[in-house]
C-alpha cells in the first residue's frame, strides 16, 4: 500500500497504490500466481492566468493470473490472463470556466501463452497474444483545446479493437565458430467503431522477420549478417476510406566488422542499406502519384586506441545518404524527389584517473546536405541544392564514482552552427545528474 500528495493552494497531486499478490510453487518448474491492484492517481494544472485548473484523475483496477508449468526437462509453458478497468476524468473549474467533465471508460483483456524449449544450447521459443480492447468516451463539450486534456486523445470516437499476434523465435550455435538467430511474427489487428458517420474502420495484418548469422574467424575477427523484412498492410472496411489502402514493404541489411588483434586495438565497422517502398492499392485514381519510397546507405566507423595503460583515442565516423522519391510498384520505376547527405565526425582523448574518475575531451563535427529534384520543359531531370547545415566544436566529459554508492557526470558542449540563408550562431549545452544507488 503506497499513498502520496502533494497540496498546493487550489491545486492536489495524488497518487494512490494498493496491490495484493498471492503466489504458491506446486512443484519444480511449477507455479501459480495471482495479483490484484487498484490505482488513483489525481493530476491538477493551472490552464489560465486567471487560475483555471484542470484536474485529470485516474482510476485503474485489474488482476493477472500467471501459470508456470514444466512440461519435461527442457520445455517450460505459460499462461497468462490480464483484466483490467481504467477510467479517466477531466474537471475544469475556476472564476473564467464553467465547470465542465468529460470521461473515458476502456476495458483490456488479454490472453497469453508462452513455450520455452531449450536443447543442446538451442533455444526456442513461440508465443501467442490475443488482446481485446474496448473504449467508450463521455464528451460534454466538443473543445478538447486544453494544454494537459489533449494528451488524453479525447476526441477519440468510442472503438473496439483486437489484436491476434503469433511469434516464434530461435536461435543458438550451428558450429563452434557460427551462430543463428531468427525471429519471425506476424499480426492481424482489427479496429471498429459504432459511430455510422465514422470511417476509421480497419484491418491491419503486420508481418516482421530478423535473420542474424554470426561467423567467429578467430579469437580477432567477427563478422555479423543481419537481414530483416517488415511487411505492413492496411484495409480499410468503407469505401469512403478505401483510397488509403496500401502495403508498407521494408527490407533492411546490416553486415557487422569486429577487428581486435590486440588489447589496445578495436575497430568496429557496419554497412547498412535500407528500403521502404509505400505502394497505394488505387493508386490510378489520383492524377499525382501517392506510393513513395525511402532509401538510405548508412556507414559506421569507430576506432578505440589504448595508447597509454590510463589514456584512450576514440574516432567515431558515420555517413548517411537519404533518398525519398514518387514510387510506381508495377513498372518498378521512381521519380527522385529529394537526397539528403549526413555526417558524423566525433574524436576523443579519454583519461583515466584512477579506477574511479574518467575525463574526456574532443571535438564533434555535423554536416548535412540537400538536394531536390525537378522536371524541366523537356522531360529532363535537374538537381538543385536546397541547403547545408554544419556545426562543430569542443565537447568536454567528466564521470566520478566514489567508493560508496555515488555516481556523478558532467557533459559539456560548445557548437558553432552554419546553416544556408542564417547567421551563424552557437549552441552551449551544460548538463550535470547525480546518482545514489541504494
Amino acid at each position: 500500500l503506497s499513498l502520496e500528495q502533494d497540496r498546493f493552494q487550489k491545486r492536489l497531486n495524488s497518487n494512490l497504490l494498493a496491490l495484493y499478490q498471492l503466489g504458491r510453487t506446486f512443484s519444480p518448474g511449477v507455479a501459480d500466481s495471482i495479483q490484484l491492484y487498484f490505482t488513483d492517481r489525481r493530476r491538477d494544472n493551472y490552464v489560465s492566468f486567471t487560475g483555471d485548473v484542470e484536474s485529470q484523475r485516474e482510476k485503474i483496477k485489474g488482476g493477472k493470473n500467471t501459470l508456470h508449468y514444466r512440461l519435461g526437462r527442457g520445455t517450460n509453458l505459460n499462461l497468462t490472463t490480464f483484466l483490467e478497468f481504467k477510467n479517466v476524468d477531466l474537471l475544469h473549474s475556476g472564476e473564467s470556466l464553467v465547470e465542465r467533465r468529460r470521461k473515458r471508460n476502456d476495458q483490456r483483456l488479454s490472453n497469453d501463452l508462452g513455450l520455452e524449449r531449450q536443447k543442446n544450447r538451442w533455444v526456442s521459443q513461440f508465443a501467442l497474444s490475443h488482446v481485446l480492447l474496448d473504449q467508450r468516451y463521455d464528451l460534454n463539450v466538443t473543445n478538447a483545446d486544453r494544454p494537459f486534456s489533449s494528451r488524453t486523445a479525447f476526441i477519440t470516437p468510442d472503438n473496439s479493437s483486437s489484436r491476434l499476434m503469433m511469434t516464434s523465435l530461435i536461435r543458438g550455435p550451428v558450429t563452434r565458430h557460427d551462430s543463428l538467430s531468427a525471429y519471425f511474427s506476424i499480426t492481424k489487428f482489427r479496429y471498429d467503431t459504432p459511430d455510422t458517420t465514422n470511417f476509421d474502420d480497419r484491418d491491419e495484418l503486420r508481418v516482421n522477420s530478423r535473420l542474424v548469422y554470426a561467423h567467429r574467424f578467430s579469437s580477432e575477427l567477427t563478422v555479423e549478417w543481419l537481414a530483416a523484412l517488415n511487411l505492413y498492410h492496411m484495409v480499410y472496411i468503407f469505401g469512403e476510406r478505401s483510397a488509403d489502402n496500401n502495403w508498407n514493404r521494408i527490407l533492411l541489411l546490416r553486415p557487422l566488422i569486429t577487428f581486435r588483434p590486440a588489447e589496445w586495438f578495436q575497430l568496429n565497422q557496419s554497412f547498412e542499406v535500407l528500403a521502404n517502398y509505400v505502394d497505394y492499392d488505387f493508386e490510378q485514381s489520383f492524377v499525382s502519384a501517392r506510393s513513395f519510397v525511402f532509401r538510405k546507405f548508412a556507414l559506421n566507423d569507430s576506432l578505440r586506441l589504448q595508447i597509454m595503460p590510463r589514456s584512450t583515442l576514440l574516432f567515431d565516423y558515420q555517413l548517411q545518404l537519404e533518398e525519398n522519391g514518387q514510387f510506381n510498384w508495377d513498372e518498378w520505376s521512381e521519380r527522385i524527389v529529394g537526397t539528403r547527405s549526413k555526417q558524423w565526425l566525433h574524436t576523443y582523448w579519454q583519461y583515466a584517473v584512477g579506477n574511479r574518475t574518467r575525463i574526456s575531451a574532443g571535438f564533434a563535427v555535423y554536416k548535412r546536405d540537400e538536394w531536390k529534384y525537378t522536371s524541366s520543359a523537356l522531360g529532363s531531370i535537374l538537381k538543385e541544392a536546397t541547403g547545408d547545415y554544419i556545426s562543430y566544436g569542443p565537447v568536454f566529459n567528466f564521470y566520478y564514482q566514489s567508493a560508496g554508492n555515488l555516481r556523478i557526470h558532467f557533459d559539456s558542449t560548445r557548437y558553432k552552427v552554419e546553416t544556408t540563408g542564417q547567421r551563424t550562431y552557437y549552441v552551449n549545452t551544460i548538463e550535470l545528474g547525480l546518482k545514489w544507488f541504494f
